[in-house]
């Protein structure tokens, strides 16, 4: 059986919708494992991540669970490793500069650029 768990990297909802249209290209949108998919609310959770008060991880997660639980862990241990593939040079942190790191970047770069100006 195979066991479903986090990816060892960041994910965004793009990632999600990534890993949604896979599964759907690779098996088909008339498949079983998609056919059962649009019967869940999982695009209105991927739609309203603010209304559901839901990360990418943990939808990503439930989606992949509700297959696996539905009779699909065949075709989730097969996409997992494509999807791990493509993603394998991300780390678990997201890059993201907060705005007031920004700022300094921006104040250094600043200064740089004054010291290096010659006076006419």
């Amino acid at each position: 059986m195979y066991e479903v768990k986090q990816f060892r990297f960041y994910l965004t909802y793009f990632d999600v919708r990534r890993y949604i249209f896979g599964i759907e290209e690779k098996y088909g949108e008339n498949s079983a494992c998609v056919r059962a998919f649009n019967k869940t609310d999982f695009m209105a959770r991927l739609d309203n991540p603010v209304k559901y008060a839901v990360d990418a991880d943990a939808l990503l997660l439930d989606i992949r669970s509700f297959w696996a639980k539905s009779g699909f862990e065949k075709e989730v241990e097969e996409y997992d490793k494509v999807f791990a593939e493509e993603r394998k040079e991300r780390g678990k942190e997201l890059p993201h500069i907060p705005m007031h790191e920004r700022w300094k970047m921006d104040e250094e770069m600043w200064k740089k650029m004054e010291k290096n100006k010659k006076a006419p």
